[in-house]
């Protein structure tokens, strides 16, 4: 597309019209505001510049053969945005089939590679469709003042708004379980097994990272909505989670404002109902957004992230090779077991975790109780080493304690 841009300049018909509107204007001022012939045409004068002028672009491209280009890439998407004639867009659009073809050797995806008029349609690029005011389409504003009404300003053809689709993100949160199929608030089953803390993190990263990708669009007002139905879906998985109702999970963590007190020096989490989202031009922020690419457990980093995601068996070293192979282990009240403790729970209160990744045979055994009898305090020390909690001895184990840690 070599030698195919050209600037934009002034349109010189633009300016001669506006030059005659603006002494049609004056002289409409001046001349007695009765009911005689000679006023009512130099009314009519004004109108009939004003509907010319709408019409026009006040700027043009310089060569009628060329385009004005602007062209803005993202990873693998990109959109090129032209003013021409569709002749010459035509042109540039072929250019580049045949630069990807041949050059590139990709292939031309020709339903994604749409050439259109953007005040005809909306384009979406990056989850966000740019609205052009259409074709020939004038919008006035008026303010009232002590009961007299004023122009505040006209927006020609060719205005771009940024708009967002709710059903996208509403699609996303439903992969994700915070909504059902019908896009209503639902409880993250997803979640439940999570400490309290973890779960309302995971939430207000996810209420941060929408609101600081969409906060720049015009219609930022229907980001209230989602932040009000992921509120409603915090509440549900919480009382999902301690088998209680809403209400109650509400009234326990500050009804309209919930605030979950940190853990040691990290900071108290504060989730209010209504987000009071507006727009906000400079608000976008390169944070980690709602993703399908990003794992849920991985949406933050915490202190489970370590192991969630072990993808093998902390007693028998066993590694995953297909998918539900290791499991989670799961024990309640750590701190509230008191010396009732026995069998393998003892290794699971010395490590101070609910919940380790075993594999299926390990989790049976484990179960079945045939795990009672080993060297428990080997075994808490190689979970710790794996888990990245302790640091294991740099040591060879000799046969009498391999044989107690593995015995059945």
């Amino acid at each position: 597309m070599q030698n195919m841009g050209c600037k934009m300049i002034a349109n010189l018909q633009f300016q001669n019209i506006a030059t005659q509107l603006r002494v049609a204007k004056k002289k409409l001022k001046e001349s007695n505001q009765g009911i005689d012939e000679l006023h009512k045409q130099k009314r009519l004068r004004v109108e009939n510049l004003t509907l010319q002028l709408s019409k026009l672009n006040s700027r043009v491209v310089a060569n009628p053969n060329k385009a004005n280009i602007r062209y803005v890439r993202y990873a693998d998407d990109w959109i090129i945005g032209l003013k021409c004639t569709y002749a010459v867009a035509k042109d540039i659009y072929n250019k580049c089939k045949n630069f990807f073809e041949k050059d590139l050797h990709l292939q031309w995806n020709e339903s994604k590679s749409i050439l259109q008029r953007s005040t005809k349609k909306d384009v979406e690029f990056l989850g966000v469709y740019l609205s052009f005011v259409k074709q020939r389409q004038v919008r006035s504003q008026y303010v009232n003042i002590k009961g007299k009404k004023f122009l505040k300003r006209v927006i020609y053809k060719n205005h771009l708004n940024f708009k967002m689709n709710p059903n996208d993100v509403y699609k996303k949160l439903f992969g994700k379980g915070f909504v059902n199929e019908k896009y209503e608030p639902t409880s993250n089953k997803k979640l439940v097994n999570l400490d309290v803390q973890e779960i309302a993190r995971i939430y207000k990263t996810t209420l941060t990272g929408i609101a600081n990708y969409y906060g720049f669009v015009h219609n930022a007002g229907v980001l209230n909505k989602i932040h009000y139905y992921l509120f409603v879906s915090l509440g549900k998985t919480l009382a999902h989670k301690f088998k209680t109702s809403k209400a109650k999970i509400y009234q326990k963590y500050g009804n309209r404002v919930l605030t979950f007190k940190g853990i040691g020096k990290a900071k108290d989490i504060v989730i209010p109902m209504y987000g009071g989202h507006t727009r906000n031009t400079w608000n976008f922020k390169t944070k980690i957004i709602l993703d399908d690419k990003v794992p849920l457990a991985n949406i933050i980093k915490n202190r489970q992230s370590s192991w969630l995601n072990l993808d093998e068996c902390c007693i028998c070293n066993y590694k995953k090779q297909m998918p539900g192979e290791i499991e989670m282990h799961h024990v309640k009240h750590i701190r509230k077991m008191g010396k009732k403790v026995h069998g393998f729970t003892i290794a699971m209160r010395k490590l101070n975790r609910k919940q380790i990744p075993v594999c299926l045979d390990c989790h049976h055994k484990i179960h079945r109780g045939e795990y009672d009898g080993l060297n428990l305090n080997l075994v808490a020390k190689q979970i710790m080493h794996k888990l990245g909690i302790r640091k294991w001895e740099e040591r060879e184990l000799s046969p009498q304690e391999l044989a107690l840690m593995y015995a059945e």
